[in-house]
């Protein structure tokens, strides 16, 4: 089990956006914290995201994200202090 930050970019927001709930709610229980805002054009959206999860369950959630038309996404692992606990 480690800690990532994942960032996603959704282009055409209003088009994908139920289709990335969709997948975000699949993996809600490894989602520890959501932040989501409008690009400044308002037609794309930043959603960064802080899970904690095995690199097989991050890698199957950005996998199945970048699926998706216009939706980008990338994790990044975080080192996290030994004895130290998310939530």
């Amino acid at each position: 089990m480690g800690v990532y930050m994942i960032g996603i970019l959704v282009e055409n927001r209003k088009a994908q956006a139920v289709k990335v709930q969709e997948v975000l709610t699949e993996y809600s229980d490894k989602i520890v914290c959501r932040h989501g805002c409008p690009y400044p054009n308002r037609e794309s959206g930043l959603i960064s995201l802080l899970c904690e999860a095995t690199p097989e369950e991050v890698n199957a959630l950005v996998s199945k994200l970048q699926s998706l038309p216009g939706v980008k996404a990338k994790a990044m692992e975080l080192e996290v202090p030994t004895g130290l606990k998310v939530c």
